[in-house]
């Protein structure tokens, strides 16, 4: 009886861990067919979509670290409250 159960767990839980594993293999394959360019000779670069949010993304780091920073140095004056 104790075989059948640990057989019938093990099948269980193979089913979910093989689904797992290739949906993880389908969004990590989406993923660099959006964001990632590969030539014949096998070189990648970073294509439209990617440099794009890049950019984006670094035009926000950049917002965000400059108000931060012009926030402290307007606060030093201020009282404490």
């Amino acid at each position: 009886m104790g075989a059948v159960l640990t057989e019938g767990i093990g099948i269980l839980t193979g089913g979910i861990v093989e689904y797992a594993q290739g949906f993880g293999g389908g969004l990590v394959a989406l993923a660099e067919s959006i964001f990632i360019n590969t030539s014949d000779t096998g070189e990648t670069s970073l294509g439209i979509i990617g440099g794009m949010a890049f950019l984006f993304g670094g035009l926000s780091l950049a917002i965000g670290a400059s108000r931060w920073f012009l926030n402290w140095v307007t606060s030093l004056g201020a009282r404490n409250r």
